[in-house]
């Protein structure tokens, strides 16, 4: 029997059960099969059902129930409810996402604020105050940052009034230790002279000599004058192109009558730089004068002065073979009022680094002890000087 008589009568079905399913049930006894089956392109599920007999326990029928789309229908409803969960958990997480990002910024929007406002804390520059209106937590810690910019100000006056006096103690004893320096044969010739008068041993070459020897001592109290005074004012370089091949030849004449000493001269011209003529030439006069000083005793000291151009530069050294410069003196080297001679300011090299830099410049050195030492000037080139 069928409810649906017409599909056997058209002969879509067998009359007869599936072969499979009456296998299970009769054969191996199975209360129900489970099957897919198909007419034509029409794809569904049978149940297979044994009905038993209620007295013999018998199977006397197999009752089959097709469930057309079944599994389709309750795949699709599973992936639409999943989708629609998984929609709504997305949804909520962006929501909550978003929510979180602007109570987050809105939270920390002040701690940041106050963290630009300490990184911008100078012991130099001027720092501005944070104004907060809110009587909250932020606004205690700004309260607090304005106590300490109030306190920090107070500590850099005091620092700057101390490093000044600092620097007018260190300037007043050197300048009274280099003038003690040409005082004391200043004083002992004017005592001989007035000796001399007195006891009427009075000689116009014994005159003379004792005249020179105070113009020699009025002399390096001068150049001491002039030392600080450069030291103290350098005078605004007047910047312009130079042939620095011949700017340092001028400076090597200076030192043609040089005992035991050789300077030598890379022969490169036509190189240009910018800077201020007399500046520049100071400063190659000093660093060869201080290598001329180091020199070893009993030994031909040779100085070679080398170019080279890089980076849009134009790199000197000066290569001398002199004793070199001890290691705990080196950090010393471009310090103001230090000297390992015993007579000069001890301002040389300090006012060759600040002229090199105020036209645009840098310098440095290396050097080994009894081997010699090499000073490098980086200057800015001109490339086109036509």
């Amino acid at each position: 029997a069928s409810s649906e008589p017409l599909i056997f009568e058209d002969q879509l079905l067998s009359p007869l059960v599936n072969r499979i399913a009456w296998e299970q049930i009769i054969v191996s006894r199975e209360n129900y099969y489970i099957n897919s089956e198909a007419i034509g392109k029409l794809y569904y599920n049978s149940v297979y059902w044994a009905i038993k007999s209620p007295i013999t326990g018998e199977v006397i029928g197999i009752l089959s129930i097709p469930f057309f789309e079944s599994a389709y229908s309750l795949e699709r409803t599973e992936i639409n409810v999943v989708s629609s969960i998984l929609g709504v958990f997305s949804i909520a997480f962006i929501l909550f996402s978003l929510l979180s990002y602007f109570f987050i910024n809105g939270l920390t929007s002040p701690l940041r604020f106050i963290t630009q406002a300490l990184r911008k804390i100078s012991l130099t520059g001027s720092n501005t105050p944070i104004h907060w209106k809110a009587k909250d937590e932020i606004g205690l810690m700004a309260n607090e940052y304005n106590r300490m910019l109030l306190n920090l100000e107070d500590s850099k006056s005091e620092l700057q009034k101390s490093q000044k006096e600092i620097a007018w103690r260190e300037i007043a004893q050197q300048v009274a230790h280099e003038i003690k320096n040409p005082l004391t044969p200043m004083k002992l010739t004017l005592q001989q002279m007035e000796f001399g008068f007195l006891n009427g041993e009075v000689s116009q070459e014994r005159t003379q000599k004792l005249v020179n020897v105070l113009l020699k001592q009025v002399e390096i109290l001068n150049d001491i004058a002039s030392s600080f005074s450069a030291y103290a004012k350098m005078p605004a370089p007047q910047i312009t192109k130079l042939d620095i091949h011949s700017l340092l030849q001028r400076s090597i004449d200076l030192f043609v009558n040089e005992e035991e000493v050789k300077i030598t001269l890379q022969k490169l011209k036509d190189i240009y730089v910018m800077s201020d003529e007399s500046i520049l030439l100071r400063a190659f006069s000093n660093i060869i004068l201080n290598a001329i000083q180091a020199k070893k005793e009993n030994h031909f000291l040779e100085i070679e002065i080398s170019f080279t151009i890089q980076n849009g530069n134009c790199v000197v050294s000066i290569r001398d073979d002199g004793k070199g410069i001890e290691e705990e003196l080196r950090d010393k080297i471009f310090k103001p009022h230090f000297t390992t001679k015993s007579t000069g300011s001890g301002l040389g090299l300090a006012i060759v680094k600040q002229t090199i830099e105020l036209c645009g410049g840098a310098i440095w050195f290396e050097t080994q002890a009894q081997v010699g030492t090499t000073f490098t000037l980086q200057l800015p080139l001109v490339i086109n000087h036509n």
